[in-house]
Order: structure tokens, then sequence, then C-alpha cells
């Protein structure tokens, strides 16, 4: 028998909601290191308020220099509610569009899935620098019969790149 003061709480299994502020993001050139930023928002039931759940960036192409802010963190929820701002790095690199879902988790070790997000498109409008080549030959000056050197150095160049020459 229970006391006649007793509360007793029955809760259902938790739910989870993952929307995002955008559902595409550029790198555009703002004058700054940064593009865009979007907010992920969860939603919850059921879910003990003050406790964290943890997230992750994932996608084909996605990496650490894609963001300014970490691929994985944790969020807290409360009132049944939790933000996060991801925001991107204008990176400089023509990759073409990318996209990202975000999956959420109830532990550290993100073993135990609870949702993922729908798909955000990242809307590459970075070029990647030209390259530059500077040739140098020595000795300046030369005479019919003498030895030369040609020197090449180049910028945003693949390393192992091969160049071609012709001397007219």
């Amino acid at each position: 028998a229970f006391p006649s003061d007793a509360e007793i709480i029955i809760r259902g299994q938790p739910t989870f909601t993952i929307s995002h502020s955008k559902s595409s993001v550029s790198e555009i050139d703002r004058g700054m290191p940064v593009g865009e930023s979007l907010f992920t928002n969860i939603e919850t039931t059921n879910f003990a308020d003050g406790e964290f759940l943890y997230y992750s960036i994932e996608g084909s192409g996605i990496s650490r220099e894609d963001f300014s802010t970490p691929l994985t963190g944790n969020i807290r929820i409360d009132s049944g509610k939790g933000q996060h701002l991801h925001t991107l790095v204008q990176d400089k690199l023509t990759e073409g569009d990318e996209s990202f879902v975000v999956k959420l988790f109830t532990d550290l070790e993100r073993k135990q899935l609870v949702a993922t997000s729908s798909s955000v498109k990242i809307l590459d409008t970075s070029k990647s620098p030209e390259p530059t080549y500077k040739l140098s030959i020595s000795p300046s000056a030369l005479d019919e019969g003498d030895e030369f050197v040609i020197s090449v150095d180049t910028t945003h160049l693949d390393q192992g790149t091969q160049l071609y020459y012709s001397i007219e």
C-alpha cells in the first residue's frame, strides 16, 4: 500500500526531434574567415531537464575544416528543448556542394542513436586560389655555350604536380 500523499510519476518513452534553422548554408565571403551559421534545434518529450544529449555532424566530404565549431559536442536540454549553433568556415577551396546531417545520441560514446536530422546542404561559394609561377634564371647574363639553371617557385600548387617547359 502507498501512503496517501505519495506521488507516482509515470513517463512514456522519450522522443527526440531535430530541426535546423535553414536547409542550406553558404561559405559566402562576408569579409570574414567564416561563412553562414545555422541553429540545430532539439525538442524532447519524457527526457529529464538538465540532462545532456550528444551530437555528431556527419556527411560525405565533411571534415572539421568545414566548421569553426566542433563536429561533436553536447546539448543541454531544459524544458524539453536544446539548441546549438554551427558556423561554416570559408575554406577557399572549390569542393562542390556538400551536405551533412546531425545525429543525436543519449550517451557520450555516441552508441545510442536516438535521432538523425534532415540533410543540410553546404553551398560551396569559395574558390580555390589560382596557382602562381615565378621563373628565375641563374646567371642572369649568358653567353652562347654557358650553363644555366632555371628555378620555378610556385604557390597554391599540389605537391608532386609535374610542370612542362620548352626553350625557344
